[in-house]
C-alpha cells in the first residue's frame, strides 16, 4: 500500500470516528475533510493502526 493510499485510510477512519450526523451533510463533511487533510498531513501514520488495510 502506497503513502497516498494509507493517509487516505486514515482520513476515512478518522472522518468516521469522529464525525457526528450533521445538521448539513455537505458542508460539514467538507469542513471535516479539510480538518482531517491537516492533521493528516501532519502527523505521522500510525503503524498499528494501518497495518491490517
Amino acid at each position: 500500500m502506497c503513502l497516498h493510499q494509507k493517509r487516505l485510510a486514515t482520513w476515512i477512519l478518522q472522518l468516521f470516528t469522529t464525525v457526528d450526523v450533521p445538521q448539513n451533510p455537505a458542508c460539514e463533511l467538507e469542513s471535516k475533510y479539510s480538518e482531517v487533510k491537516e492533521v493528516v498531513a501532519s502527523k505521522p501514520l500510525q503503524n498499528g493502526l494501518l497495518s491490517k488495510l
